[in-house]
């Protein structure tokens, strides 16, 4: 557990910087790589909003028919690790958060999610 906070807090960080500055040296330019963080921070919110409405309506609309909202809150939590994402900058958080975002990619998410919650439920049984 130690490691993976290491890495998520530590090593994380610090390769989004790495990849900054490469950027910034490769292009002689620090605008680049400033513009490409705050595009993504701008393209995120949007994105972030849009789908988080969606799954939220999706999830009023199960509820009203008496249904679980099983895979709308899934994705609701997929859509909220996204914001999270793209709070940090750096382009491959980024890159990340925007598959997570996304409908046809969070989808490949959602059903890994999904198997692990059942191994973790059927191992708990």
């Amino acid at each position: 557990m130690f490691l993976k906070l290491l890495c998520l807090f530590i090593v994380i960080p610090l390769v989004e910087l790495y990849l900054l500055l490469s950027i910034g040296k490769a292009t002689d330019s620090l605008l680049l790589p400033i513009g490409m963080v705050l595009l993504t921070a701008v393209v995120g919110a949007t994105l972030v909003k849009a789908q988080g409405k969606k799954a939220f309506d999706d999830i009023k609309a199960e509820l009203s028919i008496g249904s679980l909202p099983g895979d709308a809150l899934l994705d609701g939590l997929l859509i909220l690790m996204a914001g999270a994402l793209f709070l940090t900058p750096g382009l491959l958080t980024d890159l990340l958060a925007i598959t997570l975002a996304l409908p046809i990619t969070r989808s490949f998410y959602r059903a890994r999610l999904k198997g692990w919650c059942k191994k973790k439920i059927t191992m708990n049984v």
